[in-house]
Order: structure tokens, then C-alpha cells, then sequence
């Protein structure tokens, strides 16, 4: 089906859409490049007054229309992310009606709402485009974005480059490259999101052009000295390939589980292990810049309200957020999306995002027995995702890259097993992603 709103063919003849276009603005604006640099000035620790965030927020509202639009003209796959995903539906319902008992109720309620347009916007995504048509804007909106960043950090450094404000020399970032982010920490996270995409696209994007993104990716990244993310990374690709070797060798989906884990879980135990003895002997920071003594502080408070937490604002904004070991550093989360959720949302919340990880493993380890650039994508995000959710607050976060790529992978993958998408055209790279049917029209 051709949409009517198509623009002029590109070299390749594919036909693109203004769906496609509107993808490629998405992913710049829910990562957060260029433009938040523009609104809210090049440093990290500048007071940002509430017009700034009005402004910032209202970025996002062209995409959500029209992507929800779409989904609400597409019925069929509605009803399927909402069979598959019910999950996390509850959670939003939750993370709304949570509003009532934050600190601050209207900033808590903007945020549930923002969550609540983000799962709507992913799934308009996947309901709307081809596979193939969301990755191939994907790859060149990030390919945009890593290529603005090396040349912000080689020819524009005070805005490519972290500088030397209180947080910042606390936890070493002055001189650290951040590229089109406020942050060196978003720049590692979308350059691991960008790896993921132009390593493991074979068959949907030129090779040069998927060489061209990884070495970017792959350089920019590793400057960041983000080892943590680099590790989260290496891990899951690392983890993804013992599963299929596992999955080939044993059929029996029990004895695959448990090597599969046991390939994540030895290298996790060794490296917590070990990781005192490396910092002593380095003479590293033993609190993780910070982290430890956040995460202490986050499940003292979170204790207080063990039951359904403090609410989408949670509590860093307000006294309770005070660390008095890091008077100097204005703490934004707690810096693991666990206990983040935990303080939002208390018990409750937090085992409803847990079920819904659940079903998301289980489509992306027991869906990856056909295993092909299409699988493995959607694994590497998930598993990923999950990998950086141990030091920062990125999933389940509205208006961030990361949980909207897991929602529409995750998507996709869902509208795929309820056989929304047809195989009218195989391809011998990846026979489930060609030819598609609109699910209206299904």
C-alpha cells in the first residue's frame, strides 16, 4: 500500500514518505540533538527557566499528533499492542493516577501524560511504516546526528565539549566530548543505539554507509570514556551470539535459557567482583562518580513510600533529593531506571514494568529462533536498554530515545507474531520484513 502523501522517489526508487520524514525528525528530537543545545544554551549546569522547558517540550507535539493520528486510523494494530502490551497500559493508567499524590501534581501529570504520548507515538510508528522504511530513516537521522557531533567537537568545542562547571569537575567530565548533547552521557547513549542500528542493518542500508555509521558510532562512543556503556554494549552482543549458538545446538528452549544466562550472568558476577580491586588499584573514584551514594540515599527515601512511591516528579527537585555527601551536584535521577521507577512509583508501578520486561525477553529470546538482522536489532535493544538501566534513567523515561526505540522494535516484533504484516515479497536476508499490508486493510 502506497500512501498518498508520498514524496518524489530516492536513487534506490523507494518512495519516500512523509512518514518516513516524520521518523527521521523524531529520532532527533527524542534524542535530544541539536536542539536542546539551541534552547537551552551549551552548558550543563545552566539554570533553565520554564519557558525553556515549555519551548523544549513542545518539540515533541507535531510528532505525537501525527503519529497518533496514524495509529488511530490503524484499529487493528491498536488492538494488538494493546492485547500483547497490556502491561505497560496499566502502567501509564498508573503513572497518571499517581499525579494525585506528588509534590507536585501538574509537573508530575505533564510527565505521566508525556509517558502515556511516547508509548502512542511508537506504536503509530510501527503501524504505519514498513521495517524497513523505520530503519532506513532511523539510520540517517543518527548518522546526521554522529556526524554533526564530530564536527561540533572538532570545530565548535564550546559546544561539543563538556566544560568545566562544579558538577562537571566533580565527576571529571570537563574536557569530555558531548557533541550535539547537552551531556557526554546522551552522546554514548545514542552512539550505542547507532552501533546496534548500522553493524547489524545488513541488507537494508548500503555497506558503505553502515561502515561509515559504525566507525563514527564506534569512535564516539569510546571518547566519551562512558566504559560503562561500552561495557553494556559488548555485553549484549556478547549475550545475543550465545543465544543463538545455544538456540542452533539445543532446541530444548529450557537448556538454552539457562546457558544464555549463564553467558550474561558469570561475565556481570566477575566483573561486580572485581570492579573494587580495578578502582583501588587505578585509583579511581570507588563511588562510581557519585552513583553509590545516590543509590543509597534514593532507597532511603524510596523506604518512606514503599507502596506507590512519590510520583512521576519523584523527589530530586525537591528537600528530600538533597545528598548532603554531593552538596555541589543538582542530582536529576537516581541513576538506575529500577530504583528511579521504585521512587516514582513504588512496588506497585515497579512490578508492572517488570511483567512487562517480561513479555518483551520472551518475544526477543523465544521470538530470535529465526534469527536475522530484523531479531537481532530488536534483541540488542531490549537487552541493551536494560544494561544501561543499571547506571542511568533512560527506559520507561518519556521523550527519551531509548524507550522509544524498545517500544517500537518491541512493536513491530508483537504486530509480526499476530501476522499483521504479510510475506508477499521474501527476501533470502530477512523474509519476514518484506511486503506489508496495512493493518486496517489486513
Amino acid at each position: 500500500m502506497t500512501p498518498s502523501y508520498a514524496y518524489p522517489t530516492a536513487r534506490n526508487g523507494m518512495r519516500i514518505s512523509l512518514s518516513s520524514i516524520m521518523v527521521f525528525f523524531a529520532v532527533i528530537v527524542f534524542s535530544g540533538a541539536f536542539i536542546e543545545q539551541w534552547i537551552f544554551g551549551p552548558g550543563f549546569d545552566r539554570n533553565i527557566s520554564f519557558s525553556d522547558r515549555i519551548l523544549n517540550t513542545s518539540k515533541f507535539i507535531p510528532v505525537y499528533l501525527f503519529f497518533m493520528l496514524r495509529l488511530m486510523k490503524s484499529k487493528r494494530a491498536l488492538r494488538i499492542n494493546l492485547y500483547y502490551q497490556w502491561p505497560i497500559v496499566l502502567f501509564a493508567g498508573f503513572y497518571i493516577a499517581s499525579s494525585a499524590w506528588s509534590m507536585d501534581y501538574v509537573f508530575s501529570f505533564i510527565n505521566a501524560m508525556i509517558f502515556l504520548c511516547t508509548i502512542l507515538t511508537a506504536w503509530g510508528i510501527a503501524s504505519t511504516l514498513r521495517y524497513d522504511q523505520f530503519l532506513k530513516a532511523a539510520f540517517y537521522a543518527l548518522l546526521v546526528i554522529a556526524a554533526g557531533s564530530l564536527l561540533y567537537i572538532l570545530f565548535l568545542p564550546s559546544y561539543g565539549v563538556m566544560r568545566g562547571v562544579d558538577q562537571e569537575s566533580f565527576t571529571n567530565l570537563a574536557g569530555l566530548p558531548q557533541g550535539v548533547f547537552k551531556h557526554k552521557s546522551r552522546l554514548a547513549e545514542i552512539m550505542s543505539i547507532a552501533f546496534i542500528v548500522s553493524f547489524f542493518s545488513k541488507g537494508y542500508i548500503k555497506r558503505s554507509h553502515r561502515f561509515l555509521l559504525a566507525g563514527l558510532s564506534a569512535y564516539l562512543l569510546l571518547s566519551t570514556e562512558a566504559s560503562l556503556k561500552t561495557a553494556g554494549l559488548i555485553g549484549s552482543i556478547s549475550v545475543m551470539f550465545a543465544w543463538e549458538l545455544f538456540v542452533q545446538t539445543f532446541r530444548d528452549k529450557v537448556i538454552s535459557s539457562v546457558m544464555a544466562s549463564i553467558a550474561f550472568l558469570v561475565p556481570a558476577l566477575v566483573f561486580i567482583a572485581l570492579i573494587q580491586t580495578v578502582l583501588l588499584a587505578s585509583g579511581e573514584d570507588m563511588t562510581l562518580t557519585g552513583r553509590t551514594i545516590i543509590w543509597e540515599h534514593a532507597v532511603q527515601v524510596a523506604m518512606r513510600s514503599p507502596i506507590i512511591g512519590f510520583g512521576p516528579s519523584s523527589i530530586w527537585g525537591s528537600a528530600l533529593g538533597f545528598v548532603p555527601e554531593l552538596p555541589l551536584f543538582k542530582i536529576p535521577h537516581a541513576h538506575n531506571t529500577f530504583l528511579e521507577l521504585f521512587l516514582q512509583t513504588g512496588f506497585l508501578g515497579l512490578g508492572m514494568v517488570l511483567w512487562y520486561l517480561a513479555r518483551c525477553l520472551g518475544l526477543v529470546l523465544y521470538g530470535h529462533n529465526e534469527i536475522n538482522s530484523r531479531s537481532r536489532i530488536a534483541f540488542l535493544i531490549v537487552w541493551s536498554g536494560l544494561a544501561r538501566s543499571t547506571f542511568e534513567f533512560g527506559l520507561f523515561q518519556g521523550n527519551n530515545l531509548s524507550f522509544l526505540f524498545m517500544l517500537i522494535v518491541v512493536s513491530y516484533q508483537f504486530l509480526q507474531k499476530a501476522d499483521v504484516h504479510s510475506l508477499s515479497k521474501p527476501s533470502a536476508i530477512d523474509s519476514n520484513t518484506v511486503g506489508w499490508k496495512h493493518p486496517t486493510k489486513a
